[in-house]
């Protein structure tokens, strides 16, 4: 628990994010030092879990699944509470975890807890949320700093 509060600390210390300056479904990050930006990022809701998709832009796209806020919560009624800033731990199996889809190569995720969503707000179908986050697989690891999204709503086209 102290590293999460710690990680959280450090975000927030460390990245003045401020997601509600994006346009609505961009996002933006540094991968392994280098600046990255997409559009066309959702969210959804999975039961009581959320996920935020950010497609494929300059060889990554993104999805993180935040179940539980750092106080064991789930995400879902955190949200409903308006609970903000809601964080999770990206890498504990129980709360959250980031998943990596490189161009090239193997997927890789998020194996420790020492990443980090903080969803600062949700406006109508506006989601805004902060993130940071070391992922790997067998053969390939990369590093997630100073993430902010403007995710829009997701629906699906039931024709």
């Amino acid at each position: 628990m102290r590293i999460l509060v710690l990680s959280a600390i450090a975000l927030v210390a460390c990245n003045p994010c401020d997601p509600t300056d994006l346009p609505a479904g961009d996002a933006t990050a540094l991968v392994n030092d280098v600046d990255w930006e997409t559009s066309g990022a959702t969210w959804r809701w999975a039961g009581s879990s959320l996920q935020i998709g950010m497609p494929e832009s300059g060889g990554w796209a993104f999805t993180l699944v935040a179940m539980r806020e750092v106080e064991g919560e789930a995400v879902s009624d955190a949200i409903e509470a308006e609970a903000f800033p809601v964080e999770v731990a990206l890498g504990d199996g129980e709360s959250g975890f980031a998943t990596v889809y490189p161009a090239e190569g193997s997927s890789m995720t998020t194996s420790d807890p020492t990443g980090i969503v903080e969803i600062q707000a949700i406006d109508g179908d506006s989601l805004f949320a902060c993130f940071e986050f070391p992922a790997m697989s067998d053969t390939n690891n990369v590093e997630v700093q100073k993430g902010q999204v403007h995710a829009e709503l997701f629906e699906f086209d039931a024709q």
